[in-house]
């Protein structure tokens, strides 16, 4: 699982530039073959970041769209808690 700022560098890498990614993102998610998380920021610092979190959708799974929710979720949980463990605001 990536955010969607790690899995834009990748698109970069290969190629794709950022308007592409963010549209091909929100086609993929308008289709529901993958969900997007937006969160907010926990901090005045990470304001203008992009912490969105993203999981495709898996189509075998009977329940994919909620799955592919809480894999996000779950994400964005663990990065979170990272972050609040390792960040001093000074």
């Amino acid at each position: 699982m990536l955010s969607v700022p790690e899995l834009a560098a990748l698109a970069r890498q290969s190629g794709i530039d950022a308007g592409r990614f963010d549209g091909a993102l929100a086609e993929l998610a308008r289709l529901g073959m993958v969900v997007v998380l937006e969160h907010r920021s926990p901090d005045p610092h990470l304001a203008s970041i992009d912490l969105r979190t993203a999981a495709a959708v898996n189509p075998d799974l009977p329940d994919g769209p909620e799955h592919a929710r809480r894999i996000a979720q779950e994400h964005w949980e663990r990065r979170l808690r990272s972050f609040l463990a390792a960040h001093r605001c000074g």
